[in-house]
């Protein structure tokens, strides 16, 4: 089964990645559940284990290598042997990236080209997305992944409240992409900001002042009392 729809911040700290979902059994079989290119955070890099996924070029130079571990144990209490067990991994993206090996130490259990796209006129769940052939995926068309942004457009994957093209799943009518009340929010909240920022200067600037002024006294009457001590005056 696909995973579920994937929100894309237009303001996130995401990046092109090849999303993979593998179901690995110890019979060494591997099974692709999905295969899309998305915007996310990569999954943290591995660099030991009995397994390895190789990503070759078109012409089989590799442009991507990683060692990994799999646990084929339920985690229960007390833990449960399995059969098989996914390996769900995001890895940036390379437009060279052409074909996908995964082997266990020296054995290839997988061997797959790449094709996230096709030119079919189809959507081919958990292979294209509308970032990896747009022709077949338009924005319109359920792909799995959210692109959330004003575009005229509403995006099928997105969740209610997500996109602000849609309302309840349906494009909104007489909506304007570049309307000027769509920006109030945020000069309303850039003016509050600005406000606070300067209220915090004119208030640091006073104290500092106070601060300075205070230290002036307290040199004149140090100066002061030195002054009479001198003079064998009792000090004020």
């Amino acid at each position: 089964m696909l995973a579920a729809a994937i929100l894309i911040s237009p303001s996130g700290y995401a990046e092109r990645v090849l999303s993979a979902s593998l179901k690995i059994c110890i019979n060494d079989s591997v099974q692709v559940n999905y295969m899309m290119l998305e915007d996310a955070n990569p999954s943290l890099y591995s660099s030991s284990g009995d397994y390895q996924i190789v990503i070759e070029s078109l012409n089989s130079i590799p442009v991507y290598n990683e060692s990994f571990e799999m646990n084929f144990q339920l985690l229960s209490n007390p833990p449960e042997p399995v059969n098989c067990s996914l390996k769900n991994t995001r890895i940036p993206y390379d437009p060279q990236m052409r074909h996908i090996s995964i082997y266990k130490n020296t054995n290839m259990i997988l061997s797959k080209d790449l094709n996230l796209c096709n030119n079919n006129g189809v959507c081919d769940l958990g292979y294209e997305t509308h970032l990896s052939c747009t022709q077949d995926c338009p924005l319109n068309r359920e792909d799995k992944i959210c692109l959330g942004q004003k575009d005229g457009i509403c995006d099928p994957d997105c969740s209610e409240g997500i996109d602000p093209d849609c309302k309840n799943g349906k494009l909104l009518e007489n909506e304007s992409l570049n309307g000027e009340n769509d920006y109030l929010p945020y000069l309303a909240l850039a003016g509050l900001i600005i406000i606070v920022f300067v209220s915090i200067l004119v208030y640091k600037g006073r104290q500092d002042k106070k601060i300075e002024q205070e230290r002036e006294d307290f040199l004149k009457w140090k100066e002061e009392q030195e002054r009479l001590k001198d003079a064998g005056k009792p000090p004020v």
